[in-house]
C-alpha cells in the first residue's frame, strides 16, 4: 500500500493497479479501525493448500461468482463519506451512542437462539 500511494496506484510495470478505488476504500476502513485501537494485520495465506478457512473462502467466492453481477459502487464517494463521518465524530463526541440494547431486547434476542442441546440433537438427526 505505501508503494502504491507513492506511485499514484501504478504497478511495478507502470500499469494502473487493478481495483484501485476499492483498495483505497478498504485502506481507509483499516486506517480508521487502527485509529480506534483495533489494528488489523493482513497475512498471506497460500491458496488451495488444505487450510480450512481458506478453502471455505474459496468455496464462497466460487458460489458468489455465479450470482448476477452487482453494479459497481462509487468507492471514492464511500471514502469521502467515511472521512466525513470521522470528521463529524471527532467534532461531536456526543454523537457516539452510549446506550446498548435494553435487557428486554437482549432477552428477546436470546430466546430466539438455539441452545447447545438443540444444535447437537439436530446434528445427530442428520
Amino acid at each position: 500500500m505505501p508503494k502504491w500511494l507513492r506511485n499514484n496506484f501504478k504497478s511495478s510495470t507502470g500499469e494502473p493497479v487493478k481495483n484501485a478505488p476499492l483498495i483505497r476504500y478498504l485502506s481507509a476502513l483499516l486506517d480508521q479501525r487502527a485509529r480506534e485501537g483495533q489494528k488489523v494485520h493482513l497475512q498471506y495465506v497460500k491458496g488451495h493448500a488444505g487450510i480450512e478457512g481458506n478453502e471455505g473462502a474459496d468455496y464462497c467466492a466460487n458460489q458468489g461468482a455465479v450470482l448476477p453481477q452487482e453494479p459497481e459502487r462509487d468507492w471514492d464517494a464511500l471514502v469521502d463519506d467515511l472521512q466525513n463521518v470521522i470528521a463529524e465524530l471527532s467534532v461531536k463526541p456526543e454523537a457516539l451512542p452510549t446506550a446498548g440494547p435494553s435487557q428486554a431486547e437482549l432477552e428477546e434476542y436470546a430466546a430466539g437462539l438455539a441452545d447447545d442441546d438443540e444444535l447437537l440433537a439436530e446434528l445427530a438427526a442428520g
